[in-house]
């Protein structure tokens, strides 16, 4: 896995052009140089996987605006070559006014549906502050991010086992 987080971001910041989309491009690219450089290694798949969007609906930004950003997005990290599917954790809700990120969520989810390079690993966020799982108004307890860990990396694992086509033909490691 290679990290490229930052928080309190907008979707406007990721976007192709901007400072963290370029930082992720160079972590990916020379992630993959170093694993290809490697003969205990076989890369066979590239996936990224997207948590954020709490920034934009603080905001107000709109399903349209947040859809087509994160789609573009998407589609210029996978037409590029860096990636190969685009895995979403849609967001949860604001502890103190639930309601106030459906647009985001929601242009998340639909996004995973109308697009072939994005797929919904868990939508357990979701829950979380109606089960008390909030450390405050933004952040979750370390078992929600357990739980919702957990369900994402068993839908990644799913969809990597069934949608992989890579034929595996040595003892290497695959990652």
């Amino acid at each position: 896995g290679v990290s490229c987080s930052e928080g309190n971001t907008t979707i406007d910041q990721w976007l192709p052009g901007g400072t963290f989309y370029a930082d992720a491009i160079a972590r990916i690219t020379a992630a993959k140089e170093y694993l290809n450089s490697e003969s205990s290694y076989r890369l066979d798949n590239v996936y990224m996987v997207w948590c954020q969007g709490e920034s934009d609906g603080d905001l107000g930004i709109s399903y349209s605006y947040y859809y087509n950003e994160l789609d573009s997005l998407t589609s210029s990290l996978v037409s590029g070559g860096y990636v190969e599917q685009c895995m979403i954790i849609s967001i949860g809700e604001y502890a103190d006014e639930i309601g106030r990120y459906d647009q985001i969520r929601s242009a998340q989810q639909q996004l995973c549906e109308d697009s072939e390079y994005c797929i919904l690993i868990s939508t357990l966020f979701e829950e979380m502050a109606l089960q008390g799982n909030m450390k405050d108004a933004y952040h979750y307890t370390q078992e929600a991010y357990n739980l919702v860990g957990t369900d994402a990396g068993e839908s990644a694992g799913e969809y990597d086992k069934y949608n992989n086509t890579t034929t595996k033909k040595d003892n290497r490691t695959s990652l």
